[in-house]
């Protein structure tokens, strides 16, 4: 696993706690990440691609998660909430 991959995956987790917990725009949410970070850190584009990808498909990564789940998808804890979307999208 690259360690860029590695940086981004972990800023698109942050990320898409910040957009489950606000509700702001996502692409306000992407810019303030990359004038916040270094961009040399982590793979800028597939940062983009996780979270406009969990962002477009949550309906359907949500529909895949709630029949293994024993609480509705958005009863479970944010951060876990947010773990589980973005493994969902990867896979």
């Amino acid at each position: 696993m690259s360690k860029k991959r590695h940086q981004a995956r972990r800023h698109a987790l942050q990320a898409l706690y910040q957009w489950q917990m606000t509700g702001d725009d996502l692409g306000e949410i992407i810019n303030q990440f990359l004038v916040d970070q270094d961009t040399g850190r982590f793979d800028v584009g597939y940062f983009r691609d996780l979270l406009t990808g969990v962002a477009k498909n949550v309906d359907t990564l949500d529909g895949h998660l709630q029949p293994l789940l024993d609480r509705d998808v958005e009863k479970v804890d944010p951060v876990e909430r947010a773990v589980l979307r973005l493994g969902v999208y990867e896979l």
